[in-house]
């Protein structure tokens, strides 16, 4: 296990630093696309996913109300259709690739502006989904290895290549985030572990199904209980989490003055887990963070919480911090090696 310390400039030039870089660049910017489209109808679509995908949402309704955008119920109504950012783009997300492939076929003439993803593609023929197609599409990266993934495809001029940072980061000057930071405590040390189809550490979250859970227990209390279950199951896999002790050496070493606080494990992306609300509050209580879960580590870099990103199973978490993050003082990368 590497570490790869954060830049001494500071977070007092972060806000700077994340449009500052792109100057040399003429691939054109979220603000700039949104503006373009004043005076036309949006939808937009969120997709589906975990609270990660939630905080991007807030970032990118955000964003739309800023440019002062017309927004309608349904995409039929709409010019243009703008799809959510996040790590959607890449060939194992039916949601994400899915979503995109329904909006191209469903009305050819629309405008299509994709806010910034990562992209992904072992087998996928990513551009064969816009061949054909003359109405304008904008496809954002949110790091510089997705925009080098799409530049290297046979994409027709149709479509235009952007680079702009993770939605999830428009929220740093927000209210949202001044009201977190109002309420922050220092209760816990927060140690979150990917379990779903992008983990490289070995864990993989089993699904509940329990019959009798679903045939006796009221619909109001599934959730609940089923949170309860996963919450026991994340204890048990701490004790012999061979990521969780790396993390936990890397916290004592780091931080010894926390080490004697309740340790939190839950994998709280994951609305099995953790609701949205749950899932603000335990980066917000964290005296340290340390996960492979991308955005608990956009939250508590925003909340200023010292942040360690850790290695997931492609290039998004790496990029991500090198373009947007690197220059906070208190978020550092973490190449992990499972051993």
């Amino acid at each position: 296990m590497t570490r790869q310390p954060p830049s001494k400039t500071g977070a007092a030039t972060h806000a700077a630093a994340l449009h500052a870089d792109d100057t040399t660049t003429r691939a054109p910017k979220v603000d700039e696309v949104l503006r373009s489209l004043e005076g036309t109808t949006v939808y937009y679509d969120s997709l589906s996913g975990n609270n990660g995908d939630d905080l991007i949402r807030e970032g990118c309704e955000l964003a739309i109300r800023e440019a002062g955008l017309t927004s309608v119920a349904t995409p039929e109504e709409a010019q243009t259709v703008i799809i959510t950012g996040g790590g959607g783009m890449i060939e194992s997300s039916k949601a994400g690739i899915g979503g995109l492939r329904a909006h191209l076929d469903r009305r050819p003439e629309q405008g299509i502006v994709v806010l910034p993803q990562s992209y992904w593609f072992k087998t996928l023929d990513f551009a064969s989904l816009f061949r054909g197609r003359t109405a304008p599409v904008t496809l954002f990266a949110r790091e510089r290895y997705s925009l080098e993934i799409l530049q290297q495809l046979d994409l027709p001029s149709s479509v235009t290549l952007g680079l702009d940072h993770d939605m999830a980061l428009r929220l740093r000057r927000s209210d949202f985030i001044k009201r977190l930071k109002s309420q922050s405590r220092t209760k816990h040390v927060l140690i979150v572990e990917r379990g779903d189809g992008e983990a490289t550490t070995g864990i993989k979250h089993r699904a509940i199904g329990n019959r009798s859970i679903n045939r006796f227990v009221p619909q109001a209390l599934k959730a609940p209980l089923k949170r309860a279950i996963r919450k026991r199951q994340a204890q048990q896999h701490a004790a012999t989490s061979s990521y969780v002790s790396r993390m936990l050496e890397l916290v004592e070493r780091e931080h010894g003055g926390v080490a004697d606080l309740p340790l939190i494990t839950s994998d709280i992306s994951d609305p099995g887990n953790a609701t949205y609300e749950g899932f603000c509050d335990a980066v917000n209580d964290a005296a340290v963070v340390v996960t492979n879960r991308l955005h608990v580590g956009v939250l508590a870099a925003m909340l200023n919480k010292p942040t360690y990103l850790a290695t997931n199973s492609y290039h998004k978490i790496r990029g991500i911090y090198e373009y947007s993050l690197r220059d906070m003082s208190h978020v550092t990368f973490v190449q992990d090696s499972p051993g």
